[in-house]
């Protein structure tokens, strides 16, 4: 019951600011109230379900306010305008409650933050068109419509990333607040900025953020542009002299709405591409059943850095690994090498490369160390293996590896694969001389 109390409270104030500060417009269009009202009623659902008592809740705040802060269109006006709004708000909970409810809806995000506030904002219009007659070239619709719209899309976005503000690094404000600084000094005109710094700068942000941050950005941004468009027509609205400078206002509320719509889309579309890309890379350079890089991302690797300075390379087999498969069978067999893995993981350097060499073989390289060290992590590694056996059921079994080892002084793409082909003989010396061992041999530099 209190957040309720709280949001009718808080609807209330900002219809009472809203409406006191614009009550000599025909519309008393209220900026931010449905977008505001819509968004935290939807987080509110289990509290207040029923269609009919969002209706009047969401009036009720409203209509309040109007009466307290509106002296100068009537009773009934008041109580058709703000019905407008209440049957907004319903519209935009309902459309946004059907398009969350659809799986695999591609863009899901820009589609929820934007159509439900377009065409509960368009509704509206025509509503508001045809109880008050409106038709001066129809510019009254099309002001009406947009100024919800535009506005209404800004502030769900705000909403919508608000928590992500701390987030933001200060020198991204201060790109955000020197675009909205340049283009209102470069420009002669009042509410026509030049249009080219805001569109860089969104596409700046898209490219950069997730979505909510983005969408705190990208609210905040087109909200304060929108409603510094609007302070030329304070008090004179729809009149003779200023009608020309109505369908302006119009075209630039129109404008900072398809900036955020398509910005939206393309920061949504980027971390789409960025997922499919990061999919990829762990298709590519990831074995998928032990979660361990696999053999070609060594040579990535390699290739990455140029070299790898001073360490140790180490080469294991999994002992008697094909007795496993053949007596328990291959899903056990895939159950071991993960419980090796494992293993692996526990026992080398958190910078460590551990790779899946190819069926039950790895390989680890490990950088800054010393022959000394690699022996080290060979023992712990055998040590570790022989103090975890592998249990599935009823079945236990103890589980060991065959390692060849050597240092070098630096792994390049020159020496990359006589070292591998070095520390494959030293893996079947150990294999030969009995298994659960491991075989240290100097890497034969060229004098």
């Amino acid at each position: 019951m209190k957040p309720l109390i709280l949001l009718w409270l808080a609807i209330f104030t900002l219809a009472w600011v809203t409406i006191g500060y614009t009550q000599d417009f025909l519309i008393s269009p209220i900026w931010v109230i449905n977008a505001f009202a819509a968004f935290f009623l939807i987080r509110l659902r289990k509290q207040l379900s029923h269609d009919l008592l969002i209706l009047l809740y969401a009036f009720s705040a409203i209509f309040t306010a109007s009466l307290l802060s509106d002296q100068v269109k009537t009773v009934e006006q008041r109580f058709l305008l703000c019905g407008i709004s209440a049957l907004q708000i319903w519209l935009f909970i309902k459309l946004h409650l059907a398009l969350s409810r659809i799986k695999g809806l591609r863009f899901k995000h820009t589609i929820i933050l934007t159509l439900p506030i377009i065409l509960s904002a368009f509704a509206g219009s025509l509503l508001f068109a045809a109880i008050f007659q409106v038709g001066r070239n129809y510019l009254e619709f099309i002001d009406y419509f947009l100024e919800q719209a535009a506005t209404g899309l800004s502030v769900i976005c705000l909403l919508y990333g608000a928590k992500q503000w701390s987030s933001i690094p200060l020198i991204d404000y201060f790109y955000l607040a020197a675009a909205l600084l340049i283009q209102y000094v470069i420009s002669h005109d009042q509410i026509f900025y030049a249009c080219m710094v805001l569109p860089l700068l969104m596409c700046y942000f898209a490219v950069k953020y997730k979505v909510k941050a983005f969408c705190w950005l990208i609210g905040l941004m087109t909200l304060i542009c929108g409603c510094y468009a609007a302070m030329p027509l304070a008090g004179e609205y729809w009149s003779d002299a200023q009608i020309h400078m109505l369908s302006r206002i119009s075209a630039y509320r129109l404008a900072l709405g398809i900036y955020l719509i398509l910005f939206l889309f393309i920061c949504e579309l980027y971390m789409r591409n960025q997922r499919l890309y990061l999919r990829l890379q762990r298709v590519t350079f990831n074995d998928e059943l032990t979660g361990l890089k696999n053999r070609h991302s060594l040579k990535e690797q390699v290739f990455a850095k140029n070299a790898v300075k001073q360490g140790c390379v180490i080469l294991l087999d999994v002992d008697d690994f094909k007795s496993v498969n053949d007596q328990y069978g291959h899903h056990v067999g895939d159950l071991v090498l993960i419980h090796l893995a494992q293993i692996l993981k526990k026992s080398c350097p958190p910078e460590s490369f551990i790779s899946r060499w190819g069926g039950e073989e790895f390989l680890i390289v490990t950088a800054d160390c010393t022959a000394d060290t690699g022996r080290a992590l060979c023992k712990s590694i055998l040590d570790r293996c022989a103090a975890t056996p592998f249990h599935h059921g009823d079945l236990s079994l103890n589980l060991s590896f065959s390692m060849g080892m050597t240092a070098f002084k630096q792994l390049d793409i020159s020496n990359y694969s006589s070292m591998l082909q070095h520390v494959d003989q030293c893996l079947y010396l150990a294999k030969a001389l009995g298994k659960n061992q491991y075989q240290f041999k100097e890497y034969p530099y060229p004098n």
